[in-house]
């Protein structure tokens, strides 16, 4: 494989390249954010089946996932 250098040399001598390297790089931005966000829907699910009150933040949820992956995988 070429050298990342090698790489962003030849991508910023031609500004069509460039302008279709930063939006591949944005639409997949936006995809993987999508995807944590249905992770976290799931998460959320999760938790309420599981007796957790509603008002839980993702960062408090975020902490919670270790124990919940142990109740999930136990089963």
């Amino acid at each position: 494989m070429a050298s990342p250098r090698r790489i962003r040399e030849r991508l910023f001598s031609r500004p069509r390249l460039i302008r279709r390297y930063w939006s591949e790089a944005r639409q997949r931005k936006i995809r993987d954010r999508s995807k944590s966000a249905r992770g976290l829907r799931r998460l959320r699910r999760l938790m309420t089946a599981s007796g957790a009150p509603r008002s839980d933040t993702p960062v408090k949820m975020a902490l919670q996932i270790g124990t919940l992956q142990m109740l999930t995988s136990r089963v």
